[in-house]
């Protein structure tokens, strides 16, 4: 099955990258329609040697973590999600919610999310939220990246046990 951008997903979410071929086992990159919830990235941050920044990278990088950090983990929030029969998901790294909030600002994708159900400003994509990334970037401080209106799809630091930061697991496939 071919999928376009902003169509829905195999598992119900919004397909927000289109890689153009299969490689690596995976093509397309679909975010939960919902929120995980909340909460701190971890407990007691710890440096990350083998950790990954690219498109489709998060996966790695939550299992890292949830290996490395156990479950009080935001990535073991994404690693635990599951619906409509998917548990494939996992927390994305900086550069695929950086996708993900890019295209949510196009007017395509908003047209096309609307026509499907989604709100993707009050549905909590482009709304007053930040979210957290698979990606540790030292001294106590992980990657975040803004949907705050302003500030969207910037790439920041914030401080692991913030508490605030939303997970929206990511899928791929």
């Amino acid at each position: 099955h071919d999928y376009k951008l902003g169509d829905i997903g195999p598992a119900g979410g919004i397909i927000f990258y289109d890689k153009g071929n299969y490689s690596n086992g995976w093509r397309y990159l679909e975010c939960a329609q919902k929120n995980a919830g909340n909460g701190n990235w971890c407990s007691n941050p710890q440096p990350m040697p083998e950790q990954k920044s690219g498109l489709g990278d998060g996966e790695f990088n939550s299992y890292y973590i949830y290996a490395e950090l156990g479950n009080l983990t935001a990535a073991y929030k994404a690693l635990s999600y599951s619906v409509n029969g998917y548990s494939d998901w996992y927390l994305g790294s900086a550069q695929e919610y950086k996708e993900l909030v890019n295209y949510c600002k196009s007017r395509k994708m908003k047209k096309r999310l609307k026509k499907a159900g989604f709100d993707a400003i009050n549905g909590g994509l482009l709304s007053n939220v930040v979210f957290w990334t698979s990606e540790y970037s030292g001294s106590g401080k992980v990657y975040i990246v803004y949907g705050v209106k302003g500030l969207t799809g910037q790439v920041l630091e914030g401080k692991y046990d913030a508490g605030t930061y939303m997970v929206r697991p990511i899928r791929k496939f």
